[in-house]
């Protein structure tokens, strides 16, 4: 109302109602003015909101049955479908067949009493892949307070998903094929499997907060390289190699073992990760093989010496080892034998018994040696014979008597 439409007659008769209505229309232009810059300001925001959900998020509608009323585009990208295939049909369009049933019951019973629904699935696109949402499915009321239609919003988890799977099969083999355990920094234990706890005989409640020295000897914590193993660790060096630990029950074990420091994103080593395996049979029985290459090389050295009467100790020997051993025996034990021979038939012709003979049987080169002793004492006493009888014959004035055996040498 401006001041040119109000006479002086109005203005004298009801001019402070004119001031008050004049107050009154200003004000409602200003909130109305500020409203509209509200609507703005909320319309700018909610086209922002509304940006970076279709950036960053899968969406659709669907009505009460479930069919698909629109999707944005990062929908159309993610299941590899075009926009015509979706709208109208039911979102099982997508559904992969290694989601259960029951998953999707549950997702219909809690949206139709009204409430939200949040969990992960894994999709099926049109080429065949697998895909995963972390989806959130939010019913739409109307003007009776039920559900009209139904707000999807999903995220892509395809990748953080896959390698979710593949850290889990990792560490699921990892746990299955070695005895694991944590520590913190100090090295306290944190966490142990049970490959571990049995190869040790603990339970988790008995080593939960106990140091790492509760499983190695005494002598290995009083040097001050323990203190510096745990140092070095602490400063993200990894250490590797053959450990000397004592079980529960006081017995020997050796592992071989990678302890490996953890770090976070900055660099820091948060805690320490042992991955090792029992080696204590193969350190037994390298200590075997040690034993038994110094026993046998005692043994053939008395042999180099002429003292064929030593014997492998076999005592304390098992497996291949003590087969090796006993096999040397026996051929020792062999070649006493035709030494003995040889002996006994060589001190017989030194005596002039020639009537020895070897009657043991042999095999290989020993053979040919038995066959040739054997062979000698029968020509020497041949020879022998023979000129015992040419000799006979001479002093009996028989002058015709001759040796007919061919010899060699004098």
């Amino acid at each position: 109302m401006s001041d040119t439409s109000v006479s002086w007659l109005a203005r004298l008769l009801a001019g402070t109602e004119i001031d008050a209505a004049r107050a009154d229309a200003r004000r409602e232009a200003e909130a109305r003015a500020a409203a509209e810059a509200q609507l703005h300001e909320l319309q700018a925001e909610l086209k922002v909101r509304t940006e970076i959900m279709n950036l960053t998020s899968i969406v659709s509608e669907a009505d009460k049955k479930g069919d698909i009323l629109n999707v944005n585009a990062k929908f159309l990208e993610v299941s590899k479908y075009p926009e015509h295939e979706l709208i109208g049909h039911g979102h099982n369009t997508t559904r992969h067949p290694d989601m259960p049933k029951e998953v999707f019951k549950q997702m219909w019973s809690t949206i139709g009493r009204g409430q939200m629904f949040r969990g992960v699935i894994k999709n099926r696109a049109k080429d065949g892949t697998p895909y995963y949402v972390d989806a959130v499915i939010a019913p739409v009321p109307g003007d009776d307070g039920k559900p009209k239609k139904y707000l999807g919003v999903r995220y892509d988890i395809t990748e953080q998903e896959l390698e979710r799977q593949n850290a889990r099969g990792l560490l699921g083999a990892v746990d299955r094929g070695y005895a694991t355990i944590e520590f913190d920094l100090q090295g306290q234990v944190l966490q142990a499997n049970a490959n571990f706890l049995q190869a040790l005989g603990y339970t988790l409640d008995e080593v939960r907060g106990r140091h790492h020295r509760l499983f190695c000897p005494a002598e290995i914590v009083s040097q001050p390289a323990y203190e510096q193993f745990w140092r070095d660790l602490a400063a993200g060096q990894a250490q590797s190699g053959r450990f000397q630990r004592v079980t529960k029950s006081g017995q020997e074990i050796w592992i071989q073992a990678v302890y490996g420091p953890v770090k976070d994103e900055m660099g820091r080593v948060v805690k320490i990760v042992k991955l090792a395996t029992d080696v204590t049979a193969q350190v037994r029985a390298s200590r075997m093989l040690e034993q038994a290459v110094e026993r046998v090389r005692d043994v053939v050295q008395a042999a180099r010496c002429g003292e064929l009467a030593r014997r492998v100790d076999t005592t304390g020997l098992e497996g291949p080892v003590a087969e090796l051993c006993v096999g040397l025996n026996e051929l020792l034990d062999g070649v006493g034998v035709v030494v003995d021979d040889l002996g006994r038939v060589l001190a017989a012709l030194a005596r002039g018994e020639l009537s020895e003979r070897i009657t043991q049987p042999h095999q290989g080169e020993f053979g040919v040696l038995k066959d040739a002793a054997n062979a000698t004492s029968d020509q020497l006493a041949g020879v022998l014979d023979d000129v015992g009888r040419v000799l006979g014959a001479l002093a009996a004035g028989d002058l015709t008597q001759r040796i007919d055996r061919e010899c060699e040498g004098v």
